[in-house]
């Protein structure tokens, strides 16, 4: 099995209020590659766009050389989203938890993670899956937002409108018996039909969706926060 999802188990580890984060609206996100734990490669692209206009970028920057990179947030007004894309890298989307999108700059110092190339097909063979460049993947992250950490919530079961077969992590990796989230809080789903979706947890009387744009043949991280206001 493989010992990490789609999406990290804490996408904020750093973050804090943004004030400290510089001048010109500017936050600081380091990202580092899941499974293998390799920082980006200096030089890759990160984007931000507007869940409003998904063709045009807000700002974008390169990394440096530790796989961090500092990113104009100012012009983020409304839901957002990060894209990291380069050498090595499965162009991976990253959905913030929604408490972040009232406050781009609440995400300063975040921990982030992206999908190495070299992992792609073993996420898929883990799952009994064959990789799809017409279809979505999408990582989830069910958790509650304590202490600027997530933490994720187990007993959630994950559905995704029109499509998909959700994978959950069980026992430090991938198992396609189990049937809701682990305290890991994690899942993965599979043949998702790109585009907006809605992503649906539910469990121990939570019921909790957001709807999001998906590409295909990509990873699209998503933090569905359980205990967003």
């Amino acid at each position: 099995m493989v010992a990490v999802a789609l999406v990290a188990s804490a996408v904020l580890a750093a973050a804090c209020s943004g004030g400290d984060s510089g001048g010109g609206g500017k936050v600081t996100w380091t990202f580092t590659g899941i499974g293998l734990g390799n920082a980006a490669p200096e030089g890759s692209l990160v984007e931000t766009f507007l869940v409003s206009d998904t063709s045009n970028a807000v700002s974008s920057a390169s990394t440096d050389d530790l796989g961090a990179v500092a990113i104009d947030v100012s012009g983020l007004t409304d839901d957002w989203y990060a894209r990291i894309s380069g050498t090595s890298i499965r162009t991976t989307y990253l959905h913030f938890p929604e408490v972040r999108l009232d406050d781009a700059e609440a995400t300063d110092g975040a921990e982030l993670t992206f999908v190495p190339e070299a992992i792609w097909g073993i996420y898929h063979d883990a799952a009994g899956e064959t990789p799809d460049p017409t279809r979505a993947v999408l990582g989830v992250l069910a958790g509650n937002l304590v202490s600027d950490a997530l933490e994720g919530v187990a007993g959630i079961r994950i559905a995704v409108t029109g499509s998909g077969n959700v994978v959950y992590v069980a026992g430090g990796g991938l198992d396609p018996a189990a049937t809701v989230t682990t305290t890991a809080g994690q899942a993965v789903v599979f043949r998702v039909l790109p585009g907006q979706v809605t992503v649906t947890g539910s469990g121990g009387g939570i019921v909790h969706s957001r709807t999001i744009p998906t590409w295909p043949d990509v990873a699209n991280n998503l933090v569905l926060q359980l205990n967003a206001p």
